[in-house]
């Protein structure tokens, strides 16, 4: 069977909603056998997809918590939720996967936990062809993530024992969307408005005209947070408001994406979907610093546009980063509607020591 390298543009779509059904070790390679979304011309069913990682370098097994802001001291691996190997497949097949992705490889980067099943970072960086398989968190574990990072030379695919060229799968993908719309079109159980809810109603055109309120986007009072973890927060809130797309943009990156790519993408959202919310941050409730990840808790206002008029509600950031080429920037962020009980502008524990980090 002829290995290829992967197209991320072309393979990535292939993968949604993929179902993990077993893998299979042999040497050099490791197979996974996927139920996916394709049919043939006709809608028939196809037999599953067999996606051949070939010359595999490294193998790893990321843990860490589910919540984005979570703290790696805090990450607790039972002995029994740990991996020791990738075949046979033990994490369910609800899974994600992502591909020659740089901003998902950063996760690989700032694990809390880490075991290399095979290779280690070095392989890794240098495999022409790195897959991530996220699975769901398992029920005993609801708040651990364990995950599956693969480095290899080659990827190839094959079904029903036969050669499956990409260009056929993504035919065979089109195909199985094709049936789908057709059924869903001439399903009457649907339930009223289900079109509403998939395509944006007529007039639903925000009115720019209509500005964010008056004020200082960002202040946080008497605190001892660093003012470089503040940094990239004060550019965030206040180039929204601003409409500063590229400044939010170096603030919250997106590794797979130019600057220019990424800051065109927030002004669409922020002038669409998204338009007529705001954050205006009053004080900085907790922060912390652990290696190259970090955290900041920030409350404030969230002021939004609706056809009942402005509306004010408390809000609280939970806010993560991470020190990327030596300054912070974010990686995401909780929102929580109302704010908890925390003393302003105190911190959880004092920046923990880090001789790496800090020779930066």
């Amino acid at each position: 069977m002829l290995a290829m390298l992967a197209d991320p543009d072309i393979l990535t779509p292939l993968l949604d909603d993929a179902e993990l059904l077993s893998t299979r070790a042999e040497p050099h390679r490791l197979v996974l056998t996927l139920a996916c979304r394709r049919c043939g011309p006709a809608g028939e069913a196809l037999p599953p997809v067999e996606l051949s990682l070939v010359g595999v370098r490294a193998m790893a097994v990321r843990y860490d918590g589910v919540a984005i802001d979570a703290r790696p001291s805090a990450v607790r691996v039972p002995a029994e939720a740990r991996v020791a190997g990738l075949s046979p497949w033990r994490l369910g097949a609800a899974v994600t996967f992502a591909l020659n992705s740089l901003h998902d490889d950063d996760d690989l980067r700032f694990a809390a936990e880490l075991d290399w099943l095979a290779g280690g970072p070095g392989a890794y960086r240098a495999s022409r062809v790195r897959l991530r398989v996220l699975p769901a968190p398992r029920p005993a574990w609801p708040d651990l993530v364990v995950d599956a990072w693969i480095g290899a030379d080659a990827i190839s695919a094959s079904s029903g024992g036969q050669a499956l060229d990409f260009a056929q799968w993504a035919d065979e993908y089109d195909a199985w969307w094709l049936a789908w719309a057709a059924d869903l079109d001439g399903d009457s159980a649907l339930p009223d408005g289900w079109r509403e809810c998939a395509v944006p109603l007529a007039g639903g055109r925000p009115d720019l005209d209509q500005g964010p309120p008056a004020g200082v986007p960002f202040a946080t009072g008497p605190t001892d947070c660093p003012a470089p973890l503040l940094a990239p927060l004060r550019a965030w809130h206040e180039g929204h408001v601003a409409q500063d797309w590229r400044a939010m943009a170096e603030a919250f990156p997106h590794l797979d994406r130019t600057v220019e790519v990424h800051a065109a993408g927030i002004r669409s959202d922020c002038l669409g979907v998204a338009f007529g919310r705001w954050g205006y941050v009053h004080h900085v409730v907790s922060w912390w610093i652990e290696g190259g990840r970090a955290g900041v808790v920030l409350a404030g206002d969230e002021h939004t546009l609706s056809g009942a008029g402005p509306a004010t509600s408390p809000v609280l950031w939970r806010y993560a980063l991470r020190r990327r080429a030596g300054r912070w920037t974010i990686h995401g962020v909780r929102i929580e509607d109302e704010p908890a009980a925390a003393g302003e502008g105190t911190s959880l524990a004092p920046p923990v020591a880090d001789p790496e980090r800090d020779a930066q």
